[in-house]
């Protein structure tokens, strides 16, 4: 069960970082901005600017064991979360029930 919702979250968090528009996407390729790497017929970026394009991506990476983003589960400095929001975090509900969820 925990893993099947954390697969959900996972698909939703990565569904929320494409709903971007226009000029707001960056392309994790080449850097440039309007399209998204799957769209994009760039050449791959290499040196800093890949350095660059992966601390950016790092930046969408939500852990699933402590609700920041950031970083993922296994480089989570926290204890492992086994209950809890999935969503903020926080314990005392589900990411279905999120208030957080639901003021965004």
């Amino acid at each position: 069960f925990l893993l099947r919702q954390k697969l959900i979250n996972y698909k939703k968090i990565e569904t929320m970082s494409t709903k971007t528009q226009g000029d707001d996407k960056t392309c994790y390729n080449c850097g440039g901005t309007g399209h998204l790497a799957r769209d994009c017929e760039n050449p791959r970026a290499e040196g800093e600017s890949r350095d660059k394009i992966n601390n950016q991506k790092k930046n969408f990476r939500r852990c699933f064991n402590c609700g920041t983003f950031g970083h993922i589960a296994d480089a989570c400095t926290k204890p492992p979360n086994q209950k809890g929001c999935y969503h903020c975090g926080k314990e005392g509900h589900i990411a279905k029930e999120c208030p957080e969820k639901e003021a965004a």
